[in-house]
């Protein structure tokens, strides 16, 4: 009875001495000990409840589910559209913002912000917990996603966007860099110039450099006796194996990047060799071709020029080589250039190769860190221009579809490219401005066919699918002769 007492007196003093607001604390499961409020209980007196406190650094796990239906029975792109969403959704949790369809421009901007700052809400890696059809036209996925609260280690990271580029459907890169060498350089004749020699002398206590240059007539041209970089040749050969485009492919690849490099195109014989050869040049109207017909969706295209010369530090002798790497990104499907990159590398080595090979490494590595965490960005952040063309259409016809179109929430915008004339149904086109996550020819198809009926008895419908690709879609009129 006394000890009962003494606790009703210590709880009297408490409330009449005036002491400081206590607030309940939250669950022991989120880190915390203490009793969490009931929900939507009211406060008593002046004690407010705190909301539980979240893990603020390390990685989260995420419950997510996406939904999409199924067009013209193609299960494969269904399932991505539901994976995208489940992906967003993980985002949003652990972000703690509102994201929504990634197939929509603004939506794939906030989670691509999310993706290249590596910061709150990025998802390091998934599971899926189940898949399959349902309802018969619906395809729904459900994921278990490993989110990011704070920072990861480089790999961690790069096994994140590994992630996230399969998400938005695997973006194709182009590298075109073709290597001029110096004429009489390691890296273009195999071996140290002759005519090219410096060597250094150190002397003790007074840190003077002395350096002492030679030259003999194939190199008497070239400033202190170091041959020149060599300028791009036009007559460059098509199918010659590029060793830099090579690097950078590799480069690229390790951060999940599908690569195809000019001698992949070359071997596959996908452009004519004047095409190619003027490409490598630097044409910008025969690279967009190149890359078109590769199937890419940025194309990194310019040159690397490469120069050597032999060195004897300390009497030492190595062979030092000079990179010098000039590059442009092209967006693909509008053919928009961005701007150029620039890289310049030095190795030394005792063996030409070994330098040659330092440097290639070097200006690749220099290339992929830049770029790798910034493609995602740069390709959502620039419409993709998809040519719808109609033929056999009326001017009327061809206006209503472009109305319809510019009404769906993934199009930015719709532009007539041509006309047909009031008189003849010939070609119409249009110009369907979208995000990265391009509109599926399905749906495009699917609003010309609601929009025009069909002018034939024996057609279902007025359009037949005559040919598309990531570029363009061609839609025929059913029984009308293509013009």
């Amino acid at each position: 009875m006394r000890s009962f007492c003494a606790v009703v007196i210590l709880i009297g003093l408490g409330c009449s001495a005036g002491f400081a607001q206590v607030a309940p604390q939250g669950p022991s499961g989120g880190g915390t000990s203490g009793v969490e409020p009931l929900p939507q209980s009211p406060a008593v007196g002046q004690v407010q409840p705190i909301a539980p406190e979240q893990p603020s650094s390390g990685t989260v796990q995420v419950m997510a589910e996406g939904t999409a239906t199924i067009y013209a029975g193609n299960v494969e792109k269904a399932r991505q559209a539901a994976l995208r969403q489940a992906y967003a959704e993980a985002v949003a949790r652990g972000a703690g913002i509102a994201v929504g369809s990634l197939t929509i421009v603004t939506n794939v901007k906030k989670v691509s912000d999310v993706v290249m700052s590596r910061s709150r809400g990025f998802v390091r890696t998934y599971d899926v917990i189940s898949e399959g059809v349902v309802d018969g036209d619906t395809y729904r996925i459900r994921i278990n996603a490993e989110v990011v609260l704070d920072r990861l280690d480089a790999e961690d990271e790069r096994e994140g966007l590994r992630l996230y580029l399969r998400v938005l459907g695997d973006p194709k890169l182009l590298i075109m860099l073709p290597r001029y060498d110096a004429s009489g350089g390691v890296a273009g004749a195999g071996g140290a110039s002759s005519g090219s020699q410096v060597e250094i002398d150190y002397k003790d206590h007074e840190t003077e450099l002395t350096v002492r240059k030679s030259a003999d007539s194939s190199t008497a041209g070239a400033a202190g006796g170091v041959s020149d970089i060599a300028r791009s040749e036009p007559s460059a050969p098509v199918g010659i194996f590029s060793g830099v485009e090579a690097a950078i492919a590799q480069s690229f690849s390790r951060y999940g990047y599908q690569v195809q490099t000019s001698d992949d195109v070359a071997f596959k014989g996908l452009v004519p060799d004047e095409v190619m050869r003027r490409a490598r040049q630097g044409v910008t109207e025969d690279v967009l071709a190149v890359a078109r017909a590769a199937n890419a969706d940025l194309a990194l295209f310019g040159v690397m020029r490469v120069s050597s010369r032999a060195i004897s530090p300390h009497g030492v002798d190595f062979i030092s080589v000079t990179g010098e790497a000039s590059a442009k990104a092209m967006i693909v499907s509008s053919g928009y250039l961005l701007e150029a990159f620039h890289v310049t590398k030095t190795k030394a080595h005792p063996n030409p190769l070994g330098a040659s090979s330092a440097v290639l490494d070097s200006v690749a590595d220099e290339f992929a860190a830049t770029l790798a965490w910034k493609i995602p960005s740069i390709l959502v952040n620039h419409p993709r221009e998809s040519r719808l063309v109609l033929e056999g259409v009326t001017v009327d016809e061809a206006e209503k579809v472009r109305a319809v179109l510019a009404e769906l929430p993934e199009v930015d915008a719709v532009r007539f490219l041509k006309l047909p004339t009031q008189a003849n149904r010939e070609n119409a086109e249009l110009l369907v401005l979208t995000g990265f996550i391009r509109i599926d020819e399905e749906e495009l198809y699917r609003v010309a066919r609601d929009v025009i009926p069909t002018s034939s008895a024996r057609c279902r419908f007025a359009f037949e699918l005559a040919d598309s690709d990531k570029y363009q879609i061609r839609l025929n009129r059913c029984g009308s002769m293509t013009l």
